[in-house]
């Protein structure tokens, strides 16, 4: 998805006007049908991001993923501290003459192959969940919302969608009707499910484009 500028035609604020267009690409996808006004999609975007955040029902969502997280993230943090208290103890056990250094080589590289294993599988767990339940999280109102979505910049507002998505994606379909006015039912919460063949999901410019707001045949990812 890229934010052409478009020459000649300029916001009210001066600003030359910029457009969203899934691009077909040497490389495949892209679908070239798929277009729309920077600001408006980033405008819609940012109010279907405001009312998922603000409503108590999401708070509520995050409190059962944060409590799924403790339960996922228990036996592999358990296996992990018993993996470096074995590394704690064959280091004292080398130090103390126990053992010679061949064997110490021998054993701990088992055991550093498990600790890498098991922080990447915790990282990935994090990384998947991504999850802040925090008291001030779940109250904020509407408005609070809106106004750190408005003064947010691109790296907030990513964090603000990524939040509101829990691992689903947004999907921008073609344009519905002719005329000024944006058709808000174009954009849609889907399962983050694997591209379909010949379609390619990228990043464009702007708040949008960062979060992969366009894709070949309506289909996005975030």
């Amino acid at each position: 998805m890229t934010g052409r500028p478009q020459y000649g035609r300029n916001y009210p604020d001066g600003e030359v006007r910029r457009r969203y267009h899934c691009q077909k690409r040497q490389t495949g996808g892209g679908c070239n049908r798929v277009s729309v006004d920077v600001r408006t999609l980033d405008r819609e975007v940012g109010a279907l991001v405001v009312a998922i955040l603000s409503d108590p029902r999401h708070g509520d969502a995050l409190v059962a993923a944060a409590n799924d997280l403790a339960r996922r993230r228990r036996p592999i943090a358990d296996a992990l501290a018993e993996a470096r208290e074995t590394a704690t103890v064959m280091s004292a056990r080398l130090g103390n003459g126990e053992i010679s250094l061949d064997r110490y080589d021998t054993v701990m590289a088992g055991v550093d192959a498990r600790i890498a294993k098991l922080e990447a599988e915790l990282d990935g767990l994090d990384a998947k969940y991504d999850v802040d339940d925090s008291p001030t999280a779940r109250t904020e109102s509407a408005q609070a919302w809106r106004t750190h979505w408005e003064d947010a910049g691109t790296a907030d507002k990513r964090a603000m969608i990524k939040r509101a998505l829990r691992g689903k994606r947004l999907e921008v379909g073609p344009a519905t009707t002719a005329g000024p006015v944006f058709d808000a039912s174009r954009i849609r919460i889907v399962d983050k499910n694997p591209a379909r063949p010949g379609v390619q999901d990228g990043p464009g410019a702007g708040v949008a484009g960062d979060v992969g707001t366009g894709a070949g045949d309506g289909v996005s990812a975030a």
